[in-house]
């Protein structure tokens, strides 16, 4: 699954930059931004799997240590909101976040970031062009509730049935056919 997965943004990257070398060499300047864009965007996407593959591949050897601390709920909130504001903003997708500003959880900081990370990601894929998601934390006597709720398309009960699986390559395309591989969500569940 893995291997299938890295292989498409690969070739596009490949394939994309091949078209992009011959261009520049004839000096043909039209359409090579749209050929960089693919290429930065398969990038992207590879580089996310790689990331989430190396934290779940720790997790499952027991290298990845458990190291829980006091982390400020609006700062973790927001780093997330920062590295998710990019594709939001293509998208034309308001983000938001609500936490209290002086609110304090306790866990492994590296974890919570990796799954409120997969997650706004899952919310932009999913909410189409001109959407909202909103990232909120509350606290009561049991604790903390952190959420990531979105205005999106949603996941059809077929498909929910085949999320959290590694004995099968499950990704839904997003809104604007932005790809994925599941393995986020199983990497949420296991830091979870």
């Amino acid at each position: 699954i893995i291997g299938h997965d890295l292989r498409n943004p690969f070739n596009a990257i490949v394939g994309y930059s091949s078209l992009l070398a011959e261009q520049v060499r004839e000096q043909d300047y039209d359409g090579i931004g749209e050929y960089a864009e693919v290429i930065e965007q398969s990038a992207q996407r590879a580089l996310a799997l790689l990331h989430n593959l190396l934290e779940w591949s720790r997790s499952q050897t027991g290298r990845l240590a458990y190291a829980p601390a006091d982390i400020p709920v609006r700062k973790l909130l927001d780093d997330g909101v920062a590295l998710a504001q990019d594709a939001a903003s293509q998208k034309h997708i308001a983000l938001r976040c609500d936490a209290p500003a002086d609110g304090v959880l306790h866990g492994d900081e590296a974890m919570l970031a990796t799954v409120l990370r997969n997650l706004l990601s899952n919310a932009v894929k999913f909410t189409r062009s001109g959407g909202h998601v909103t990232v909120s934390a509350r606290e009561d006597e049991h604790g903390w509730t952190v959420s990531v709720r979105d205005d999106g398309v949603g996941i059809s009960p077929e498909d929910q049935a085949r999320l959290f699986r590694l004995d099968e390559s499950h990704s839904t395309t997003g809104t604007n056919q932005e790809q994925g591989t599941g393995l986020g969500l199983i990497l949420c569940k296991e830091f979870v």
